[in-house]
């Protein structure tokens, strides 16, 4: 089986615990204003990526598995290639790799617990809890998104739930609440402060949060009683 990589990372500190080989699948649904990685959301495959066989990706594992704490599967949206993916997950699990994958959280419910066989944790990109403004921000819905973070909570597969902050723009505030209302206060969240950093020209009028704002909203959601909330 054939899959569309965008690019691999050898080491990441930055991609789930430990050292982390993190593999850039080719592909996106969403198109994210703040987008950093602009150049994985095109799909037209063959122009805009490398082919990777199932083997060839494992062997490529394999070559940094003395130093790694796991893989982790990230795009664009990697569950686009979702029969690739899976196939790769299960290769890695058979050799006992730890894998999370990074996701937007838009695949059906049916697709996520068919990863969530092999995979052992979802990081969950939520972008906006408003639907509305999670279409002015993607171009696209996020009724789907909502519903996968209880569907993996519900498994024991939400590892992560991660939220850029964006003044003015993204409801960060609401994200927390409503994840704290779903009673889901030891899933560990990420603040991530939004940075100019490799994204299109349309977002370069976005404006940053201050160091100030990044530690009021992490003050608000551990007074809302989570138990591991990171600033980055």
């Amino acid at each position: 089986m054939i899959g569309y990589v965008r690019n691999i990372i050898t080491h990441s500190a930055v991609d789930g615990p430990g050292n982390r080989l993190v593999i850039f699948l080719q592909g996106c649904n969403f198109n994210c204003r703040y987008c950093h990685n602009p150049e994985t959301i095109p799909r037209d495959w063959e122009n805009s990526s490398f082919q990777m066989a199932v083997s060839d990706l494992v062997d490529e594992v394999g070559k940094y598995i003395d130093y790694l704490s796991g893989v982790t599967f990230s795009g664009g949206e990697c569950t686009l290639q979702s029969a690739f993916l899976l196939a790769c997950c299960r290769a890695l699990k058979e050799r006992g790799i730890h894998i999370l994958i990074d996701s937007n959280g838009s695949a059906s419910k049916e697709t996520l617990l068919s990863l969530a066989a092999y995979a052992d944790g979802f990081m969950i990109d939520l972008k906006a809890f408003s639907g509305h403004l999670h279409k002015v921000l993607t171009d696209a819905g996020n009724a789907h998104v909502l519903a996968n973070i209880l569907v993996l909570a519900q498994y024991g597969k939400l590892h992560e739930v991660r939220m850029v902050v964006v003044p003015d723009f993204a409801d960060t505030r609401e994200s927390i609440t409503w994840l704290a209302d779903q009673h889901l206060l030891h899933i560990p969240i990420k603040l991530i402060k939004y940075r100019a950093h490799g994204v299109t020209d349309r977002a370069k009028a976005l404006v940053p949060p201050t160091d100030d704002e990044m530690q009021v909203l992490k003050a608000y959601a551990e007074k809302m009683g989570f138990h591991k909330v990171t600033v980055v």
